[in-house]
């Protein structure tokens, strides 16, 4: 890694120094650095700065992430194993959304539309052809045409004792 830095007045980096930074010079240099904050764990800098191959990086670098994401601990293959295993969940688990958000656009796509359905019988409720509204239709004519109070002449009915019609109701 070598150090780069911008100058305000000039928008191409500056090479600070000729050779690169090991891990540790690079972390006490840049320890500060908010974006830099991958670089806090020693443990992750021990691992980087390592001489080892690549397998054995891999295993140890298993090791190292189970151990802190998960918490778990557990031998060089099975660790190898296991970060597979991770991997290929994860790779389901991204079909499965993909897969989810394609359900759920088809699903946007469908609009809801209504049944259309016209009645065979046109005809609204026609109130005359009712007896009932009928009878009182004239029971009205009746009391306008005479100046007869209908329901007087039953209440007199019935003080007389003639039961016509229940006050109640």
């Amino acid at each position: 890694i070598q150090g780069q830095q911008a100058k305000p007045d000039n928008d191409k980096p500056k090479l600070l120094r000729d050779t690169p930074y090991t891990v540790n010079e690079f972390l006490n240099e840049y320890r500060g650095n908010h974006q830099l904050l991958f670089v806090q764990n020693s443990r992750t800098i021990d691992l980087l700065d390592s001489d080892m191959s690549v397998d054995e990086f891999k295993e140890e670098w298993a090791k190292y992430a189970l151990k802190e994401r998960f918490n778990i601990t557990l031998s060089g293959e099975d660790a190898k194993n296991a970060v597979n295993i991770l991997k290929e969940m994860n790779e389901k688990g991204l079909q499965d959304i993909e897969s989810a958000e394609e359900e759920k656009d088809d699903t946007k796509e469908k609009k809801f539309t209504p049944i259309q359905a016209e009645s065979k019988n046109t005809e609204t409720y026609d109130i005359t052809k009712d007896e009932k509204f009928s009878f009182l239709l004239k029971l009205q004519e009746l009391e306008r045409e005479r100046g007869i109070d209908v329901l007087r002449i039953m209440q007199k009915l019935e003080e007389n004792g003639k039961k016509v019609f229940d006050k109640k109701v």
